[in-house]
């Protein structure tokens, strides 16, 4: 019986890409080990969402702490009752762009769980930028403490060599293995998906425009759907990612999609999904779909569906970069007028980017396979020191 344990991930969560990764991860590590697999997870607010229904073949061993004694009980029972550790930091948390407190609070976690006796490896995630030297430093020493690397970006491995000059390996997001069964919509009709972020609507966490949006995000979002409602032949469906669950949010998306129900009657408004899952099915049956949050681009892609990622950050650069899927819209450099312009060009020339998808899919079933291959031989050589595998 392998006993894993998870830092970094969320059993339930607003953001349907954190769980996303959950789902994925524990996918992948019950098709290589079946049901000989414990999950040690250690939480602060008892949220199991529906991993266990999901999951009813896996043992999972749940670890009540609060945020005050996390580091403690990482060093005296955590990491001691697992073979492995695996920490995602929620695929972008390895950065000081969204919040520095918390960066500074993971990288302490991740020094903690590296300097223990168990392995501990770093998965597949986008590394930086850090903005605070200081948090980067930080950062650096908690890379070098993990037996292995990976990153899910070139631009990612790049900067790991940089500040620590350790040498990650590049697969990709592992929420591209998250399995769906495509909702069916009417066949007569194109159904064009946008995906509003709530945080690029609001501006950000803590301050104006904090991503340095050179697109007028919401003139943006508004003129996308007034030109696709004007034609007969297309249904707009609002899909949301993050699912808050106040109505005043930082990050959510279901304010932002009442606001615009509200005023455009037409729009279909998709549901509060429950679940990852439940989200990438409704994604699949789009024809074409347009999202700012990196996991909603990430289901229409291992879908199948043309999409085009509305930039604010590298990682999406970096993500679809690394398998060769250049269409994107970088909401830092272009105009709003030269974004709206480039979005519906590319989803007028949507099967373009299908053909273009379908070779990027080839590329990301390889590096999924060397991945896959690697953590299981991981098992047989969890006694070996930090830095050697």
């Amino acid at each position: 019986m392998l006993r894993i344990g998870l830092l970094g991930f969320t059993l339930e969560n607003a953001n349907k890409g954190c769980e996303a990764l959950t789902y994925s991860f524990l996918y992948t590590m019950q098709r290589l080990f079946g049901k000989k697999l414990t999950v040690r997870y250690y939480f602060v607010i008892e949220l199991y969402g529906k991993i266990k229904e999901y999951f009813p073949d896996i043992n999972f061993e749940f670890y009540q702490t609060s945020r005050k004694n996390i580091l403690l009980d990482l060093k005296k029972d955590f990491t001691k009752n697992c073979d492995i550790v695996f920490d995602i930091t929620y695929g972008d948390g390895f950065s000081d762009i969204y919040n520095p407190k918390s960066a500074y609070w993971n990288n302490l976690i991740k020094l903690r769980a590296g300097s223990s006796k168990t392995p501990y490896v770093l998965l597949p995630q986008t590394y930086g930028p850090f903005e605070d030297k200081k948090i980067e430093r930080q950062a650096a020493k908690a890379i070098k403490k993990a037996v292995l690397v990976y990153s899910r970006d070139k631009l990612s491995t790049d900067y790991v060599k940089k500040i620590s000059n350790v040498n990650a390996h590049t697969v990709t997001d592992l929420a591209f293995a998250l399995p769906y069964t495509p909702k069916a919509f009417e066949k007569n009709k194109t159904h064009v998906g946008i995906n509003v972020s709530g945080l690029l609507w609001k501006g950000g966490f803590y301050k104006e425009n904090q991503f340095g949006l050179t697109v007028d995000y919401r003139k943006y979002i508004i003129s996308l759907i007034e030109y696709f409602i004007d034609k007969p032949d297309c249904e707009v469906h609002l899909i949301p990612h993050v699912i808050e669950s106040v109505d005043k949010s930082n990050d959510g998306d279901l304010f932002a999609n009442d606001l615009l129900k509200n005023k455009y009657p037409s729009v279909i408004k998709a549901p509060a999904f429950s679940d990852p899952v439940e989200c990438k099915n409704y994604i699949a049956g789009m024809d074409v779909l347009t999202a700012a949050r990196m996991h909603a681009t990430v289901d229409a892609f291992s879908a199948g569906v043309p999409v085009i990622p509305f930039a604010y950050s590298r990682k999406f650069e970096g993500l679809y970069g690394s398998i060769g899927y250049d269409y994107i819209v970088d909401g830092c450099k272009l105009s709003t007028n030269e974004a709206l312009e480039k979005t519906i060009a590319m989803i007028d020339n949507r099967e373009k980017l299908k053909n273009n998808l379908k070779k990027s899919l080839n590329i990301i079933v390889e590096k999924n396979e060397v991945f896959y291959s690697e953590i299981k031989n991981l098992q047989g050589e969890i006694n070996v020191p930090k830095g050697k595998l």
